[in-house]
């Protein structure tokens, strides 16, 4: 894009800097440098391992994923486990939620069985959490479980029979 201004985080383009300020209200919720030093801010703030950090990591790394910049948006998920392990809520509906994610970087990395895998932790979670009474968030894993068998099943049949019998 030929614009003469830009925003730090790359994803927006401005003609001059009164349509820069014109948009910053519609653009800040999806800046992904304003919302990296609100997370730098608060980690400083409350330390790096702060289960406070979660909601933010996990907002970020989802805009990553809308912006296509999926090693970015793996980065922060993954930091989004590794809090969720560290404090113990890996089997909750937010780790099921994260797995998805999870899920949804790697089938767009096409990292087949990674995607899988964590579509399986995923259904695993919410089978966990259901006990019989909600069963639309297990309905919706099933249906990207089965999308994405569909899809790879010809390509690698080996390598998804060995990522399913695990």
């Amino acid at each position: 894009v030929d614009a003469p201004l830009k925003c730090p985080c790359k994803a927006a383009f401005y003609c001059d800097e009164e349509c820069q300020r014109a948009s910053w209200r519609r653009h800040k919720g999806e800046c992904t440098k304003s919302m990296r030093k609100k997370i730098d801010d608060k980690q400083q703030e409350l330390g790096k391992d702060s289960q406070q950090l979660t909601a933010r990591w996990t907002a970020l790394g989802e805009v990553y994923l809308r912006q296509r910049r999926y090693a970015e948006a793996q980065e922060c998920l993954e930091e989004v486990s590794r809090l969720l392990l560290l404090h113990n809520q890996t089997k909750t509906p937010e780790g099921a939620a994260l797995c998805e994610s999870l899920s949804k970087v790697y089938q767009r990395m096409d990292r087949k069985c990674d995607a899988v895998t964590w579509n399986n932790t995923a259904l695993e979670i919410y089978g966990i959490l259901a006990d019989g009474s909600d069963t639309l968030d297990v309905a919706r894993v099933l249906a990207r479980r089965a999308r994405l068998l569909w899809t790879w099943h010809r390509n690698q049949p080996e390598e998804l029979q060995q990522t399913l019998s695990h």
